[in-house]
């Protein structure tokens, strides 16, 4: 009696499913592709933000397509988080036009075969970025601000004082490389590249929000959300994307970034990686070559409009955990650390930068660029 009563508490929902009529007809959601089970739901006809038994015999692979509609797949029963036991499977990119499809399988990821449960929730433009995880800032955001406006008053002054000379207040920035002239920012050859002092917040993070004056703490605010016309002509709530990246490209060589979350909030577009590029510079997204990490742990490739996510996967970001990035640009490979506040690894992921090389452009493209994260919320975060 008591086991039947507990079989069936397990399958009942958390809440009424939603349904959303602007939801855009280029999202959906596909279980048991090609088989007597197959579910399809499309636009308006998704259920979000409820949980529902997954039954791994019946749905075989899983496909979510469009730019906004996210799929989690659990371990465990209810939608309960299990360490890495969470795929999410759905490109998530925040765009308002279709983005292609992502899908999973058992084939994919083999524990899929013992999953127990599954919910579908809107990410991106498609919800204005509203699962957020919320955690304590530097005992508190308002500390990391202060602490910031603090530097940033430091910082001109010293500025004032070390006119005469600028090496003083700014450190040495070499302006020449391989590539050319680069005036507004360093650069960091094989050798430079071991000194964690060359990592440092370039200068146009500025614009967006506060830069200690040691260039290691960037904090921001966010400001007001802004509505974009759909491609039905539905309102979207979009949320500010903001991109910051280490002021010195970097050319051959290894090199290691640390990223601390320090506070504040992380949306389901937040991410870090390495921009591969010959300058640094601010580039449209869907212009980029990059590889990165996600809000949710998973280790994505970028080439232009292309993203291609891995099978490889580290813990979630979260406020007050550290990402350790290892960039070895001889031997193209990337190495993600996930570590605890400790410094503690919690999980790694090695990544060969021949998977993004498709031979539609010179190899040698991969063998220079920079750091960047992509923030939305209200967040402190440091690099060194």
């Amino acid at each position: 009696m008591i086991s039947a009563l507990l079989m069936a508490l397990a399958i009942v929902p958390f809440a009424a499913p939603e349904k959303f009529d602007k939801v855009p007809i280029t999202e959906i959601v596909t279980l048991g592709a090609g088989t007597d089970h197959e579910a399809k739901m499309q636009g308006r006809d998704i259920e979000f933000n409820t949980c529902v038994p997954y039954e791994p015999k019946e749905y075989g692979s899983v496909s979510v397509c469009g730019a906004n509609t996210e799929m989690l797949i659990f371990l465990r029963g209810r939608c309960e988080d299990y360490t890495h036991y969470t795929d999410s499977v759905g490109k998530c990119t925040g765009a308002v036009t279709d983005d292609g499809c992502d899908t999973t399988s058992p084939e994919v990821n083999h524990w899929l075969e013992a999953a127990q449960s599954y919910t579908i929730v809107q990410c991106g433009a498609g919800k204005g970025e509203v699962h957020d995880f919320k955690g304590p800032a530097c005992k508190g955001l308002e500390e990391c601000m202060a602490y910031a406006k603090e530097q940033e008053q430091q910082a001109k002054q010293d500025k004032m004082e070390a006119e005469a000379s600028p090496e003083k207040a700014f450190g040495s920035r070499p302006n020449e490389n391989r590539q050319g002239s680069l005036p507004e920012h360093g650069v960091a050859s094989a050798n430079e590249g071991a000194d964690s002092s060359q990592c440092k917040w370039h200068h146009s993070a500025h614009s967006v929000g506060m830069v200690s004056a040691d260039g290691h703490v960037f904090t921001k605010v966010a400001g007001p959300r802004r509505s974009r016309a759909g491609s039905r002509g539905e309102s979207l709530d979009l949320s500010t994307l903001c991109m910051v990246f280490d002021e010195s490209i970097r050319c051959g060589g290894a090199h290691q970034y640390s990223y601390k979350i320090l506070g504040g909030e992380l949306g389901v577009a937040d991410g870090a990686g390495f921009v591969f590029d010959t300058k640094v510079r601010r580039t449209n997204i869907q212009h980029m070559r990059s590889v990165f990490v996600n809000q949710r742990g998973h280790i994505c490739m970028r080439n232009n409009q292309q993203v291609m996510k891995l099978p490889a996967r580290v813990p979630a970001l979260q406020v007050g955990m550290i990402l350790m990035l290892d960039v070895d640009l001889d031997g193209m490979t990337v190495t993600f650390s996930m570590c605890n506040g400790w410094g503690i690894v919690m999980g790694s992921a090695d990544v060969s930068l021949q998977m993004l090389w498709d031979g539609s452009f010179d190899v040698n493209k991969l063998r220079s660029g920079f750091f960047c994260a992509v923030v939305t919320g209200n967040i402190c975060v440091s690099l060194t």
